[in-house]
């Protein structure tokens, strides 16, 4: 049995958030994270964390704050 050790910098390097979702989107996330066991909390966690390790930019089809002052 291996001994856990807490990580000293974890506060540092992490922040809890909250928001809210629809309920499709949780229903999308949990069926994505049940062949691997996973919640749909833990699946956003790990998809929001591969898209921003991946610099992956999203277009949302609307002017940004600067675009909209001009």
């Amino acid at each position: 049995m291996r001994k856990v050790i807490s990580n000293p910098y974890f506060d540092e390097l992490s922040k809890e958030i909250t928001f809210r979702l629809d309920f499709h989107s949780v229903d999308y996330y949990r069926k994505l994270g049940e062949p691997y066991g996973l919640s749909a909390e833990e699946m956003i966690y790990r998809y929001l964390r591969y898209i921003a390790g991946a610099g992956y930019t999203i277009d949302i089809n609307e002017p940004t704050l600067s675009e909209r002052q001009r």
